[in-house]
């Protein structure tokens, strides 16, 4: 934890697969954002770890490969099957998270159906 407290991660849309064929200009609407490896949750307190994807990267370590190992160790981590949840979906589910706190993607499905119909509503709530 004390290494990680030292650490800062960076995320950039450059490493998001959907984005690789975006043009420099587009992309450039997107600046990389820093943020602290722990942070404190905004209504707790308690910290929550800001990583997302193994493609981030992680500065503040004696090394860049330090940083790639403490964000694999975190990741492996998380996503063990201690911390996986897989939801089976039926019609009318709702599926509700802290974002703050969850690593989450969708899984793969069959679309060659024209039956198969993938449908997802967003919504946020902020709180004071």
């Amino acid at each position: 934890r004390e290494r990680a407290e030292s650490a800062s991660i960076v995320a950039s849309v450059r490493d998001i697969a959907d984005f690789a064929a975006g043009d420099e200009e587009d992309l450039a609407k997107f600046p990389n954002a820093t943020h602290k490896f722990i942070q404190p949750h905004a209504l707790d307190g308690g910290p929550v770890l800001y990583v997302g994807s193994p493609h981030m990267v992680v500065e503040g370590l004696e090394t860049q490969e330090a940083g790639r190992d403490l964000l694999g160790m975190v990741l492996t981590h998380a996503t063990s099957p201690s911390f996986t949840y897989f939801h089976a979906w039926d019609a009318g589910d709702v599926v509700v998270w802290d974002n703050t706190q969850t690593l989450h993607h969708s899984m793969p499905y069959d679309r060659s159906s024209p039956d198969v119909v993938r449908e997802l509503y967003r919504t946020q709530a902020r709180f004071a």
